[in-house]
């Protein structure tokens, strides 16, 4: 999947990229409305580490099983493990 990054995001990536390094003790709070992208921060961060580390393993806590349901659904979209027929997640 392509799309355009928010500044926001751009700007947390690169962080977590310079954390990793351990160039920089990086802690972060993402403030942004409903739908505005932050799990993106998130999930590239978790990508480019399985793409380096395929046995790695990642634990995803979510407050709730709808928001759960949601980010796996883009999450997957996003790795391109699924793709959406009619409507409906095809893995």
């Amino acid at each position: 999947m392509s799309y355009k990054l928010y500044n926001y995001q751009k700007r947390i990536i690169k962080a977590q990229k310079t954390f990793i390094k351990g160039k920089i003790d990086f802690r972060a709070q993402i403030y942004a409305g409903t739908g505005a992208g932050k799990t993106v921060c998130f999930n590239t961060l978790i990508a480019n580490e399985l793409a380096k580390n395929p046995n790695l393993r990642v634990l995803v806590a979510h407050p709730r099983i709808a928001l759960s349901d949601d980010q796996q659904y883009r999450t997957l979209m996003d790795l391109g493990y699924a793709t959406e027929v009619n409507g409906k997640l095809q893995m």
